[in-house]
């Protein structure tokens, strides 16, 4: 933090926060700050400026930055929970700080967040217990459940792009109810009464 003000942080509201270089700042604080180094000749101001120009891709890092503990806590109670294990296998966070970094079994791949991780395994876990019946039944598949973690995982990188439309079109369908309540609210504030005299 450089910030000589406290930096409080509500965990479901993370805002106003901005991460540069190795430090986290007030974003007020911040632009104050960048702007002084951008007008100054001494240092670099060109990094500055270039910092205050792009001060909304900084807040968005230091959201994720600050998420990230919290996301993966919940990540590993909700596999503790649905599968038979005593702890996740390291193996699924060595992989996901790669899908993280855009790298998938060696090879390049679009940057997957652990956000997006979670969130895609919560929206698949119906499909990936029938997958584990099949696969039962069939005498095939993972022989225990932290096998079981990382065959999910093959099939579930694979989906993010489902999840990711499906999630899009629940935006818009969300966008769209949310627009038309405001089209049909009465705002009775500006209802007049009028006096009527007979």
């Amino acid at each position: 933090q450089a910030c000589p003000q406290p930096i409080e942080i509500d965990m479901s509201n993370i805002n106003n926060i901005v991460f540069y270089k190795t430090a986290y700042y007030h974003k007020t604080c911040f632009c104050d700050l960048a702007q002084q180094k951008a007008a100054s000749k001494r240092g670099k101001p060109a990094d500055w400026q270039y910092a205050l120009d792009n001060v909304s891709e900084l807040e968005i890092d230091a959201k994720n930055r600050l998420e990230y503990p919290f996301i993966k806590d919940s990540f590993n109670e909700y596999l503790l929970a649905n599968y038979n294990v005593v702890a996740v296998p390291d193996r699924l966070w060595e992989v996901a700080g790669a899908l993280e970094k855009g790298i998938y079994k060696r090879k390049k791949c679009k940057p997957i967040s652990i956000k997006i991780l979670y969130e895609t395994w919560q929206w698949g876990q119906h499909k990936l217990n029938k997958i584990n019946r099949q696969n039962k039944m069939g005498h095939k598949g993972p022989i225990n459940d932290e096998d079981r973690i990382l065959y999910d995982l093959a099939i579930l990188v694979s989906k993010v792009p489902n999840y990711l439309a499906h999630k899009a079109k629940l935006e818009a369908l969300q966008a769209e109810a949310q627009k038309e309540t405001k089209i049909n609210r009465i705002d009775y504030d500006n209802i007049h009464q009028v006096k009527v005299e007979s």
